[in-house]
């Protein structure tokens, strides 16, 4: 019985191939950004040769979590829980997409409080509801934008004066609420 792990895998495991990783973070540059994606996609410019420069596993933080068009995954590997259950969805439905036919999601979970409770409840990271919006006034409104949220309470919807997140102080018009798609005065 071979006692030797890595061993076995040079000698019987086959041929030897090539996995060429790349990281796609905050602090990639710019111009090596579009590159490594093309690459991760298998798409190559003239001169650019896909033996070399082919990318066969990008390592990406949240930069990657939405907007992003990344290709085809096979597979998500996550190194922590993510913070709220839509960045859990948005992150392991990367993998699967443009008719994969499978595709595995993989988590690991660290010896922390967080991370913890979803490994205990993981329907809870799949199912839970997602958190209801909410608004925070400015620590120091000013009175322009104090007087804006109250005119539009008024004119858009009465009950909104009790509901402050109606109302942005921006545009003064509803964000949320039964008038939210009404048009604006003289649209």
């Amino acid at each position: 019985m071979e006692r030797d792990y890595y061993a076995y895998l040079a000698r019987d495991f086959g041929a030897p191939y090539r996995l060429n990783t790349e990281e796609l973070t905050g602090q990639t540059g710019s111009a090596d950004r579009p590159a490594r994606q093309r690459h991760f996609q298998d798409v190559f410019l003239p001169g650019e040769e896909r033996r070399a420069q082919g990318v066969d596993l990008l390592s990406v933080t949240t930069t990657m979590e939405a907007g992003v068009d990344i290709g085809s995954l096979l597979a998500v590997a996550m190194s922590n829980m993510p913070p709220r259950r839509f960045n859990y969805q948005q992150r392991v439905g990367r993998a699967g997409r443009r008719g994969a036919g499978l595709s595995v999601a993989l988590t690991f979970c660290r010896g922390r409080s967080h991370d913890a409770y979803y490994y205990a409840r993981p329907e809870s990271i799949t199912g839970d509801a997602p958190h209801p919006r909410t608004w925070t006034p400015p620590a120091r409104a000013s009175t322009a934008a104090s007087s804006s949220r109250k005119s539009c309470a008024a004119r858009w919807a009465p009950s909104a004066a009790t509901h402050p997140t109606a109302c942005t102080a921006s545009s003064g018009r509803p964000t949320s609420g039964p008038d939210a798609a009404r048009p604006s005065p003289g649209s």
